[in-house]
């Protein structure tokens, strides 16, 4: 039996069992876990979100975000002429290279992550409404990457520490 622990408003922490459908909830709503994991919403709210964090700090999904960082930047250095469904904006990955690069080695450094940093950086590559593929306004990718940065800090979500 496997189980996680989550919280609760009225007993605090306490442990949930596993079952197959949370198992499933979690791939299945994938997208929408990032989103909530995104808006700095604890992990361990629900067991979907709590297994959706623990495979988002894991290798395998940092290794993709790697992959996808680096065939971003290798479009926008001309490097790469891979043809995309959305283009990239290299104007602007260009400009911010070395926020990519600073995120893409935090991923791939192997060292702790926090699921919402993770959580961010997979909803800016996978929209194609964000700033990594020119919409918005020019400094939102800066800041977007940032924010991600900021986030993957493992101890950015905790309040009240001396």
């Amino acid at each position: 039996m496997v189980v996680v622990v989550i919280t609760d408003a009225e007993s605090g922490l306490s442990q949930a069992r596993v079952r197959v459908r949370d198992r499933l909830s979690a791939r299945l709503h994938a997208s929408r876990l990032d989103a909530v994991l995104s808006d700095m919403t604890a992990a361990e709210s629900t067991v979907p979100l709590a297994l959706h964090a623990q495979r988002l700090v894991r290798g395998p999904s940092r290794c993709m975000l790697v992959g996808a960082i680096d065939r971003l930047l290798g479009r926008a250095s001309g490097e790469r002429r891979v043809p995309s469904a959305v283009p990239v904006s290299a104007d602007r990955m260009r400009a911010c290279g070395n926020e990519l690069r600073q995120i893409r080695d935090l991923l791939a450094s192997g060292g702790p992550v926090a699921a919402s940093g993770v959580a961010k950086m997979r909803l800016l590559v996978s929209d194609a409404s964000s700033p990594l593929y020119g919409r918005g306004r020019p400094e939102e990718l800066s800041a977007r990457l940032c924010e991600v940065r900021d986030a993957l800090d493992p101890m950015s979500g905790l309040v009240g520490l001396p």
